[in-house]
């Protein structure tokens, strides 16, 4: 009973609508614009079209780096590695990165300004593992006509588990882009 209610009270709804609808088209009949929506990649993606690039990172942590861009100015990227702080122990992030490209103009290749945030898991022996918000900015320069990037970055990480502590990372790197 319930649902023939609530089908006749959205009927009721949508005729009633329909004559404010002709009214504002001035068209004498009923339409419904629907937005378009495409679903094509942006043309300038990562370097040339390439949207995958593998490298490594040398600092806070030390090893592989890894990034995806989803968009022309938006990227995750994730790092693999060890962390020298503290204790030798296995670290992990993934961010979200945005990038601005006007910020600092260069006369070949891509600079881009980039900032974003994401996770960070430290692995720990014999201790409590660490889980922590990372924020991160820095530089990335795409090569012209090379598919590498060098990139610089840096930025707190916030662990919020075993307790709550403020820790810094930042590394250096390279990728090749695929």
């Amino acid at each position: 009973m319930k649902i023939t209610t609530m089908t006749i009270a959205s009927l009721a709804l949508m005729s009633a609508n329909a004559p404010a609808q002709n009214a504002a088209n001035n068209k004498g009949q009923d339409s419904i614009q629907v937005p378009a929506v495409t679903l094509r990649p942006p043309t300038e993606v990562g370097h040339d079209g390439r949207r995958f690039g593998a490298g490594l990172m040398l600092g806070e942590p030390l090893g592989a780096s890894l990034k995806y861009w989803v968009s022309d100015r938006a990227a995750i990227d994730g790092g693999v590695g060890w962390s020298f702080e503290d204790h030798n122990d296995f670290h992990i992030h993934a961010d979200y990165l945005y990038h601005l490209y006007d910020l600092i103009p260069v006369s070949e290749g891509r600079l881009p300004v980039y900032f974003g945030g994401g996770l960070r898991v430290k692995f720990r022996d014999h201790q409590d593992d660490l889980v922590g918000i990372r924020a991160v900015a820095g530089l990335d320069y795409l090569f012209q006509n090379q598919p590498i990037d060098i990139f610089l970055e840096a930025g707190p990480v916030f662990d919020v588990t075993p307790d709550f502590d403020v820790r810094f990372t930042a590394a250096i790197g390279a990728r090749y882009w695929f």
